[in-house]
C-alpha cells in the first residue's frame, strides 16, 4: 500500500524520520530502523545469540550464588588410619568457603562420649583443599579410653563426630564416621 500525500494527523510517525507509519508497524522502511530501543538493541542479533546470553546469565547467577549469596563449606571427613589412642583424619573441604576444626567427640563400644583433643586444633581447611591430622582420642589422662584387647579377642571401634564451623559462626559439621583398629 502506497504513503498517503497527505498522512492522517493521528497516524504515528517514525521515531527517527518522522515517516508515517502504519498501525501496528515496529519497523520503518524509509529509514530502516526499529520503533522501539530495545528492538532496535536485538534485533541486530540472531535468535541463538539471544539464546546464548541467556544461558550465560544463568550460569552467571549460579556462580554468584554459590560463591557470594550462599557461601558455605562443605567439610567431609575419613579415617585413614586409628589406633587405640589416636585416629588419622582426612578432611576435605569441597564448598567455597574455608572450614574450620574446633574440635569433636568419639564413643567407643558401651562407653560414653569424650572429647577428641589435638593441639593442632583449631585447624583451618581452605576451600578445595585436603587436610590430614591426628586426633588424640582422649581430652586428659584421666579420660583415657580402654586400651584394645589382642586382635583375636576383640578389636576397638570407635564412632568420631567432629565439630567445625564456617567464619561467620555456623555450626558445618561433616557427617559423623566410625574406625577401627
Amino acid at each position: 500500500m502506497p504513503l498517503q500525500a497527505h498522512p492522517d494527523p493521528d497516524r504515528r510517525r517514525c521515531r527517527l524520520c518522522a515517516t508515517p507509519l502504519e498501525p501496528g508497524a515496529v519497523y520503518c522502511l524509509a529509514c530502516e530502523h526499529f520503533q522501539s530501543p530495545l528492538r532496535e538493541a536485538f534485533g541486530k542479533f540472531s535468535p541463538a545469540f539471544i539464546l546464548s546470553l541467556i544461558a550465560l546469565a544463568g550460569l552467571g547467577y549460579n556462580f554468584l550464588r554459590t560463591t557470594v549469596l550462599e557461601p558455605r563449606p562443605n567439610l567431609t571427613a575419613t579415617a585413614l588410619t586409628c589406633n587405640a589412642d589416636k585416629v588419622l583424619v582426612g578432611l576435605e573441604n569441597s564448598g567455597t568457603r574455608s572450614a574450620v576444626l574446633v574440635g569433636g567427640s568419639v564413643a567407643a563400644a558401651g562407653t560414653a562420649a569424650r572429647n577428641l583433643s589435638d593441639a593442632s586444633l583449631p585447624l583451618v581447611v581452605q576451600p578445595g583443599a585436603t587436610r590430614m591430622v591426628w586426633l588424640t582420642l582422649y581430652a586428659t589422662t584421666a579420660d583415657v579410653l580402654p586400651s584394645p584387647m589382642p586382635l583375636g579377642v576383640r578389636q576397638c571401634a570407635y564412632k568420631i563426630s567432629l565439630t567445625a564451623k564456617d567464619f561467620a559462626g555456623v555450626s558445618r559439621a561433616p557427617a559423623p564416621f566410625g574406625c577401627g583398629c
